[in-house]
């Protein structure tokens, strides 16, 4: 949608139209997706520990979790990967933001995640966004469904 189909539909919706750029997410770059796999293949003890979670939470979990990393083009794509596999499986979902939470921590992967450009992502509840971001925790972005 262009910017002024937009704006038209801001304004149509009964919406203030807004004229600030929209919001470009953090880009994973070739060596930071490298980086993921480096630590992937000689995982640390706390990594290992998550890898192991992560396969005892979800068997292939790990092969899941290096694929979305190498195909997300930035942290939303990162996020629209992880979440969409996690869907509706909780243990899951935080299991691969450990995952993504140890892995940040790592010093192969830590000065390409926080060198990312992640300033367009500081408005993003997500969780996997904000992990790979370094940004402050923001609550769960998933409140669990109403008790029938």
């Amino acid at each position: 949608m262009g910017r002024a189909a937009a704006l038209l539909l801001a304004v149509a919706l009964g919406g203030a139209p807004s004229l600030a750029a929209p919001a470009v997410a953090a880009p994973i770059g070739a060596a930071a997706k490298a980086a993921v796999a480096g630590i992937v293949g000689r995982p640390n003890g706390e990594e290992d520990a998550v890898l192991d979670m992560l396969e005892e939470v979800a068997p292939g979990g790990i092969r899941v979790f290096l694929d979305a990393v190498k195909g997300a083009a930035d942290t939303e794509a990162l996020a629209d990967a992880l979440e969409a596999v996690a869907a509706g499986n909780a243990s899951l979902r935080a299991v691969f933001e450990e995952t993504l939470a140890a892995f940040v921590a790592d010093p192969r992967l830590a000065p390409l995640a926080a060198a990312a450009g992640c300033a367009g992502d500081a408005a993003s509840p997500r969780n996997i966004v904000r992990i790979w971001c370094g940004l402050p925790d923001r609550g769960d972005p998933y409140p669990p469904p109403p008790e029938p």
